[in-house]
């Protein structure tokens, strides 16, 4: 499998699925933000868990579908992408949570944060389905001032648990692969976002496949 090769489309159905699913996370991310500034009704803990390990479960779906079958719902993905961030994002939170790291007390903000992100991917989504790819541009604005946002947060939440006298020693593992985290989201979100964004074309063309030729392709 070339890592760097865009992955063909998933069957529409299930591209529709992840869609919707994608939206609802991000909506109960809109609502988890909300109550941190004090605009809406504090929600519990627990409440933030279950979300987060949705996400994490429809994460590991996209990757085994990636990785396995070579499908992706996501327009012009590539195995890597799921690699850097879908799978490490999966393996570890859903290990914090086996082993009883509170990281959702640790990190009420950045967990949030990283449920908002699900509106990029479902407009990716909608573009394997047929949105107007006119949509990735103020797409990736979105995701530019959330990334900012995103990791100022998570510095702040990461030195916070790493050096309080609290924190036992798997919440500070944890502190320390949220500063790669962190990284990837400057070094490597970022200037592609950004790249997006200031570009002076449509950006046909740049997912690979349109949605009619590699549907057309899959069906053949």
């Amino acid at each position: 499998m070339n890592l760097k090769a865009k992955l063909a489309l998933a069957p529409s159905p299930l591209a529709f699925g992840a869609l919707l699913w994608y939206f609802l996370l991000w909506a109960n991310g809109v609502a988890h933000t909300l109550a941190i500034v004090g605009l809406a009704d504090i929600l519990r803990a627990d409440a933030l868990r279950l979300r987060v390990l949705q996400l994490c479960v429809l994460y590991s779906l996209e990757s085994a579908l990636a990785l396995i079958w070579g499908r992706s719902t996501l327009a012009g993905w590539r195995p890597i992408d799921f690699l850097l961030h879908h799978i490490p994002y999966a393996v570890v939170v859903v290990a914090a949570d086996f082993f009883k790291v509170p990281i959702f007390q640790a990190y009420s903000r950045t967990l949030p944060l990283t449920l908002l992100t699900s509106m990029n991917e479902a407009v990716t989504v909608g573009l394997s389905l047929g949105l107007p790819r006119s949509l990735d541009r103020p797409n990736r604005l979105y995701l530019l001032l959330l990334m900012v946002a995103l990791i100022i947060v998570e510095i702040f939440e990461s030195t916070t648990a790493l050096f309080a006298p609290s924190s036992g020693n798997g919440l500070r593992v944890v502190a320390l692969l949220q500063y790669s985290a962190a990284a990837y989201h400057a070094f490597g979100v970022i200037p592609c976002c950004w790249k997006r964004v200031t570009s002076t074309r449509l950006l046909a063309g740049s997912f690979g496949d349109t949605p009619d030729s590699a549907r057309q392709r899959q069906a053949s």
